[in-house]
């Protein structure tokens, strides 16, 4: 309270006042604002949160796409301690959109908008055109496709029977559109199996199955072989018949596949071809295709044919084209209540106020009528245009259909009326104030390098700036920030950037706003290489991960740099790096880095070789004496060390002992063969790193075994003159006897079978065991042995004529026919054993012996007298060395 005396000589006087000082009010600010852009994924909940501060009480209100919003069961605000929160619990595509917070006091008001984006959730992959099973002749080209549907990234596997296929010549995948394709080669009998297609995802996988089974080739007589078409060219997808209104752009798209790539071309109807030139605008870039009519009329409507054509023929694929009418817009109604807009915001409980465009201008600069008419959302100048002088058509003919009666308009009025459609016809006749002809986009940088937003904007008003924001703060020129203007080209660097720069940065020109993220990234290796172990011939692949998306990175092979091409390839998809190395071999191990900038990361690969094997050993050879016989084999891999052994001796080059190699065969030689020559020979190959392999085989020499295996079957028939008593008792069994000559015809087939299939050195090894029952029978014979022998060995030659070898026969044959036919047949199943075990060490198909050089087929069928003559021969020798208590067959 405050007061003031006034005195004098006279008298005083006074008066007071009150003074209050209020508290000053401060309006509200938001000190950590929302976040501009929020995107979350459908099904997930998301919140919008901020602080503000200001003079208390402070009112917070909440809109999305300028209506307000209020508190539910999904959706939750709060504030408190001057912090603002929404929270969605459950967001879905409804829940898309630009929010609004507003917080004001009696000192003013603040506004913060987010945007809320709400991404589709991952969909696992599910195959809607599955597999289906396929009987396919040999030869011919096998080809599976089945589509899949479900969010992106889909990775294809490719399974037969269970194992992983792999690309390769004769086999080979793609995966384009939802599309899945397997193609095999010239497919025989072993392509014959269960195929899987397995397609996945980050939400899940699914599988598709299909039986294949190939028929083997008709044996019909051959035929002129046609140039193969079949697999050679195909549609990827397929162009779409599509409807469009009458002014819009008409696109038709294709992919297709062939080898080669086919040709593609556009067909009108059956006959006309399609030229780029005007409204038709024609592409192919490799296998897409593409089509477009622009400021599409009716009478473009029609049939449209899509024509693709390479080496191996053509197909083609047929689409409808529909354009329709563009309808007129009609003005109905009050037209002056067509320049009305309702606001959208507006309180609770507040009636509906329209906006009349007319009294909104009428107090405005004509300068500004664009700006203010955008403000409420009016942008068809052409529409108001027409407004406007219908309306003004109107004035003298109003009806009861206008809301605003216009009694009287002053000259005043008129005048503005007239600025305002004077205005909107120069806007139709000039054009837009900007033209957009490239964007700014999005820039990703390292931290402490220069990142450079670029736009390339045409001002066709001198009035209009370009400026540059980051989120809501104006930037200029300084030391941080460097803004340019080069003709149309408008720059912003940012320097030096860092963590704290990341941010949107937004370019506004007039009527254009448009922004871009920075992202700023901190170099970084996020997964390194692994060791790697592998066998030959597969496809290895070593994969990193930086923190740079699309790094350009550099491989290195044991320090030095790996030139990429052939069977070496790389992959970059966004942070991930790939190696590829096709068909790996032994010199590609080694220790492998990835190198970007100053990072890098290293892993060893390793190769398991594939041991080296014969593919052809050597066999037994069987020849005569004074010849050569050489040793064959061929092993699995080029320049293998080769070397010979006789028994553990290694063989050299001399004259005896020849070498030579012819790609990966190997020969060796032995010259003047002689009995010392027999024995076990061996060959080992050695290739590092693959190891060795062993082959072996034995050298006989023919003459012995072959001259007693052509005695031994007819062993009998040697024996008949040897004795000389002739048995009284044992005539009667003459009857029996006589038929021998027909026997021996058979036994002769016998023979044939037994000389192919049992000369082997084994044989005089295993003939001892029958000496055992052997020596039961010879106490009876010592006695008559020792006299007989000097008279047989004359008598033998000289009575081998038919007339006393009959005799003989009947006489003789009847005492020792028991014990020979079962010696001798005990000796047949001994050999027999041997010939299995043979046949089980080599196989049926190998010869149990080698036949001589000169031996001719001709020779198997000989005559009963010569094979007569030569017994008896080879008995005389046989008798004279061993003496005739020894069993000749023994």
């Amino acid at each position: 309270k405050y007061s003031c005396h006034v005195s004098n000589e006279v008298g005083k006087e006074s008066c007071t006042a009150q003074l209050n000082i209020k508290e000053r009010q401060n309006p509200p600010m938001f000190t950590k604002k929302l976040s501009e852009t929020v995107e979350e994924t459908e099904g997930n909940s998301f919140k919008l949160e901020g602080r503000v501060s200001g003079t208390q009480p402070l009112m917070v209100a909440w809109y999305k796409n300028n209506q307000e919003i209020y508190g539910s069961p999904n959706c939750e605000l709060a504030f408190e301690n001057n912090t603002i929160l929404l929270l969605i619990k459950n967001a879905g595509p409804a829940d898309a959109g630009l929010y609004t917070c507003k917080v004001s006091n009696e000192a003013g008001s603040t506004l913060c908008t987010s945007s809320v984006v709400i991404k589709e959730p991952k969909k696992p992959p599910v195959f809607d055109r599955p597999l289906k099973p396929v009987t396919i002749d040999e030869g011919k080209i096998l080809q599976l496709a089945c589509h899949v549907v479900g969010s992106q990234p889909i990775k294809i596997q490719w399974l037969k029977a269970g194992r992983e296929l792999r690309s390769s010549d004769k086999c080979s995948f793609s995966f384009a559109n939802g599309t899945a394709l397997l193609e095999i080669q010239a497919v025989t009998k072993t392509d014959s199996a269960e195929y899987v297609c397995k397609a996945s995802n980050t939400a899940g996988s699914d599988s598709s199955k299909s039986k294949v089974a190939v028929k083997e080739k008709p044996t019909a007589a051959p035929v002129a072989k046609k140039a193969p078409t079949d697999g050679r060219l195909y549609f990827v997808s397929e162009p779409q018949s599509i409807t469009i209104i009458e002014k819009s752009l008409a696109t038709f798209t294709a992919k297709v596949g062939g080898d080669p790539i086919p040709n593609v071309k556009w067909m009108k109807g059956k006959w006309r071809q399609l030229n780029q030139g005007g409204r038709m605008i024609i592409q192919q870039k490799g296998d897409e295709a593409k089509l477009e009519i622009k400021d599409a009329m009716k009478t473009d409507s029609g049939q449209y044919r899509c024509v693709a054509f390479n080496e191996h023929g053509e197909i083609e694929s047929v689409v409808n084209l529909q354009v329709e009418e563009r309808k007129k817009q009609v003005i109905e109604g009050d037209l002056r209540a067509k320049l009305k807009k309702t606001p959208t915001k507006r309180k609770e409980g507040e009636e509906e106020q329209a906006i009349d465009i007319m009294e909104l201008l009428k107090n405005v600069d004509p300068k500004e009528y664009e700006k203010y008419a955008r403000m409420y959302g009016i942008t068809d100048f052409r529409g108001l245009l027409q407004a406007f002088e219908m309306l003004k058509e109107s004035q003298a003919e109003e009806t009861h259909r206008l809301e605003i009666q216009v009694k009287e308009r002053s000259r005043r009025e008129e005048q503005e009326f007239d600025e305002l459609v004077a205005f909107i016809q120069q806007r139709l006749t000039q054009t837009e104030p900007v033209t957009l002809i490239r964007d700014i986009e999005d820039q990703t940088v390292l931290t402490e390098e220069d990142a450079i937003f670029e736009c390339e904007i045409k001002i066709n008003y001198p009035e209009i700036r370009l400026t540059w924001y980051k989120g809501t703060e104006r930037l200029i020129s300084n030391k941080k920030y460097e803004i340019k203007i080069e003709g149309d080209r408008h720059i912003l660097k940012i320097r030096n950037c860092q963590l704290g720069d990341q941010a949107n940065y937004r370019v506004v020109c007039g009527p254009h706003i448009a922004s871009a993220k920075l992202h700023v990234i901190e170099p970084a290796v996020e997964r390194h290489l692994r060791d790697t172990s592998l066998k030959e011939g597969f496809t290895c692949s070593l994969v990193c991960q930086f923190s740079v998306p699309n790094a350009k990175s550099q491989w290195y092979r044991n320090g030095k740099v790996l030139q990429i091409g052939g069977r070496y390839s790389t992959d970059v998809s966004d942070k991930v790096h790939r190696l590829i190395i096709k068909d790996v071999r032994t010199e590609d191990q080694g220790q492998y880095t990835c190198m970007f900038d100053q990072l890098e990361t290293t892993a060893d690969l390793l190769i398991e070789a594939e041991p080296i094997q014969f593919t052809k050993t050597i066999q037994n050879i069987v020849v005569s004496e004074h010849q050569s016989a050489t040793f064959e084999c061929e092993v699995s891999f080029d320049n293998a060390i080769v070397t010979w052994y006789k028994g553990s001796v290694e063989l050299k080059e001399s004259p005896k002992y020849s070498f030579r190699s012819e790609g990966r065969c190997h020969y060796m030689t032995i010259h003047n063969v002689t009995s010392d020559d027999e024995g076990v020979y061996s060959v080992i190959a050695c290739l590092e790193p693959r190891g060795e392999a062993r082959s072996t085989a034995e050298l006989y020499l023919t003459t012995k075994e072959i001259k007693l295996e052509i005695k031994l079957p007819d062993a009998p028939d040697a024996r008949v003159a040897i004795p000389v008593e002739v048995p009284a008792e044992d005539i009667p069994i003459l009857p029996i006897l006589i038929p021998m000559p027909e026997e021996k015809k058979k036994k002769e087939k016998v023979v044939k079978k037994k000389i192919i299939k049992k000369v082997t050195p084994k044989v005089p090894e295993e003939v001892p065991p029958p000496k055992e029952p052997v020596k039961k029978p010879e106490p009876p014979p010592p006695a008559p042995v020792p006299v007989p022998v000097p008279k047989v060995e004359e008598v033998i030659p000289t009575k081998v004529a038919a007339k006393k070898t009959e005799e003989i026969k009947v006489t003789t044959v009847v005492k020792k026919k028991e014990p020979i036919y079962e010696k001798k047949k005990e000796i047949h199943e001994v050999r027999k054993e041997i010939h299995e075990e043979w046949e089980e060490e080599y196989g049926e198909k190998h010869e149990y012996y080698e036949k001589e050089e000169g031996y001719d087929e001709g020779e198997e069928e000989w005559t009963y007298g010569e094979r007569k003559e030569e017994k008896t021969v080879y008995q005389e020798e046989w008798e004279e060395e061993y003496g005739e208590k020894h069993e000749y067959y023994e």
